[in-house]
């Protein structure tokens, strides 16, 4: 209704105003370099150790996010990442557990940034497989929230303070046909009910979101049993399952599914942490 130009107007508004505020907020933080390295422990296929070094340098308004020192991609595994999703992923933490009041865009990416090691797992090039990308990212995610709740503690009161989220979606994942005939393959949407990271001075929500989508919907148990050849059980929040010390994470929800109406139906799931625990 009212010109093309005008809509294109606002939303360079809102992308340049979201990156000026993120320059903004990172001058009120004292300068520092705050690190963090952890490790992944499988590509899915066997137990490997894949280290993620994280460091975060803060210069006046200016980030630098810093991974020198992690993995190198792998030629024959499919868990590398491409450079749009690594630096994704690190927006990604700053949008959801620093500044969740800013308007959700790629502002905050250009406000930051990066420096990756050519042939490195998080900078993959086109000879390398990304098919499971985001199994990586999820390592990279512990390490820069890490880092980030270090930067935090150096001015309280700027951003709620938590632990890392777990860097892993236990993902229940199907294929066949459905009770309608047609193909279907995806995964549930359980992973949108994780357990929220534990608080400093409270414990974590129970079934809030996973980490990389903190305003996903879990969905309807009724929708489920209509789109797919399956009977949900039950879902609940065990008590207890959650962690432990003075202030534990949140609990995630706990399902079960029978395959209903259809001969077959092939279930699987994945998960990390059986060698180094992700937090």
């Amino acid at each position: 209704e009212h010109s093309s130009d005008l809509v294109i107007a606002a939303l360079r508004h809102t992308l340049e105003s979201t990156e000026r505020e993120v320059h903004r907020r990172l001058s009120e933080f004292p300068d520092g370099i705050y690190r963090a390295t952890t490790f992944g422990d499988t590509t899915l296929l066997e137990d490997r150790m894949i280290k993620v070094s994280v460091a975060l340098v803060l210069r006046g308004d200016r980030l630098l996010v810093d991974t020198t020192g992690s993995a190198p991609a792998i030629l024959d595994r499919a868990l590398n990442s491409g450079l749009p999703l690594s630096k994704a992923l690190i927006h990604n933490d700053l949008m959801n557990f620093f500044w969740a009041d800013l308007p959700r865009n790629n502002g905050f990416v250009s406000a930051i940034d990066f420096k990756f090691e050519e042939g490195a797992i998080w900078s993959a090039t086109p000879e390398h497989p990304t098919g499971l990308s985001m199994l990586s990212t999820m390592f990279l995610h512990t390490a820069c929230h890490l880092a980030m709740t270090k930067m935090a503690f150096n001015r309280p009161g700027t951003t709620a303070i938590t632990a890392p989220w777990y860097a892993m979606v236990h993902g229940l994942f199907y294929g066949g046909v459905n009770q309608w005939g047609q193909p279907v393959a995806n995964l549930m949407t359980d992973i949108n009910a994780m357990g929220g990271a534990a608080h400093p001075d409270r414990d974590g929500e129970h079934a809030a979101a996973p980490f990389f989508a903190a305003l996903a919907d879990y969905g309807e148990m009724e929708d489920r049993e209509t789109e797919l050849p399956v009977l949900g059980l039950f879902r609940k929040v065990n008590r207890d399952n959650h962690g432990y010390g003075r202030h534990r994470g949140g609990a995630s929800v706990e399902c079960a599914y029978m395959v209903h109406g259809v001969p077959w139906l092939g279930l699987g799931c994945m998960a990390t942490g059986a060698k180094f625990q992700t937090i």
